[in-house]
């Protein structure tokens, strides 16, 4: 049986999530786009994607999706990219409605997802969370084509389109808001739970990379491994600088 979280429980997660993302030193207004940039062929063709993206999409239609990453993506050079409503959709099952709140908690996400996406790969970044990915997959699947898909597929919309069920997605994203080496540690984990026995690699690699993980039992023994991988792996000195403190 599935039980809802208590009321007490959400706002907690909301702290937490709020302490975490240091959303205290966020800005308390959002600047609106100019009539220039809304009449852009930039952003119609953004808005065509994001149209795409909403239609075919659930548990978001309560939310100025138009409104809030039009103000991000006149801001940010690289716009609007496909998934970003994914993040968007479970920041505000978490914050609400509240447009300036759910914004910067947006602007926070794509800090985090950032390296597994276009920008990060034109940028030649080396993805820890990959690295130990990568040390947990099926010797049998082609290790470079993997991470570039786990890359996409998996790390930046961090999971939203392989857990299932809202709560299981938000515990995914509870380990990760808290620390960013969850990323590669869930992704290691899933490799090393989930195996396909297709003789096929193309077809394993298929299967691996859509896997759908829809059930408490898989996402328990989940995270339990990602927990274990945190235990081995030396943690990550380095401090997490958010990149987007005043878009």
């Amino acid at each position: 049986m599935n039980r809802q979280p208590s009321s007490d429980f959400c706002m907690l997660r909301r702290r937490a999530w709020w302490n975490a993302m240091d959303m205290n030193s966020c800005p308390s207004t959002i600047s609106a786009p100019s009539a220039k940039f809304l009449k852009s062929t930039a952003w119609e063709d953004q808005l065509v994607v994001l149209t795409h993206d909403h239609r075919r999409m659930s548990g978001i239609n309560h939310i100025d999706v138009a409104e809030l990453m039009s103000t991000y993506a006149s801001n940010v050079a690289s716009g609007y990219t496909q998934g970003y409503l994914y993040l968007l959709r479970t920041m505000a099952w978490v914050f609400g409605r509240d447009q300036i709140v759910l914004y910067w908690a947006f602007v926070r996400a794509v800090d985090i997802v950032r390296p597994f996406g276009p920008l990060g790969k034109e940028m030649g970044v080396r993805n820890r969370a990959l690295v130990i990915a990568m040390e947990n997959a099926d010797e049998a699947l082609d290790k470079k084509m993997l991470a570039g898909l786990v890359a996409v597929r998996w790390g930046f919309v961090l999971f939203a389109q392989t857990f299932t069920h809202k709560e299981h997605l938000l515990n995914i994203w509870d380990l990760i808001i808290g620390n960013r080496d969850y990323i590669g540690y869930v992704m290691a984990a899933i490799l090393h739970v989930v195996r396909f026995e297709d003789s096929d690699p193309m077809e394993r690699l298929s299967k691996t990379i859509d896997v759908q993980i829809d059930t408490v039992e898989q996402t328990s023994r989940i995270i339990a491994v990602a927990h274990l991988m945190h235990n081995v792996h030396a943690p990550n000195t380095k401090p997490f600088k958010w990149a987007s403190k005043h878009l």
